[in-house]
């Protein structure tokens, strides 16, 4: 846990996306299931952007008026 605690203080946010034709079940990738192909790829996001749109798509209801 102390992994997750240090993750979590960071101003970034890691995006990590393991794509892989392994799970694939369609039969024309059998061909591509021998050879086992593993793409990883690391995405680094700050937060900087996340959160204002967290905060635009929340509804104001302190200024609505009924």
């Amino acid at each position: 846990m102390d992994f997750l605690s240090n993750f979590a203080t960071l101003n970034y946010l890691f995006l990590i996306s393991i794509e892989s034709n392994f799970f694939s079940t369609n039969k024309l990738s059998n061909e591509n299931k021998q050879k086992n192909n593993i793409k990883i790829r690391i995405f680094l996001i700050p937060r900087m952007f996340i959160i204002p749109v967290k905060r635009a798509a929340a509804p104001k209801l302190n200024n609505v008026r009924l």
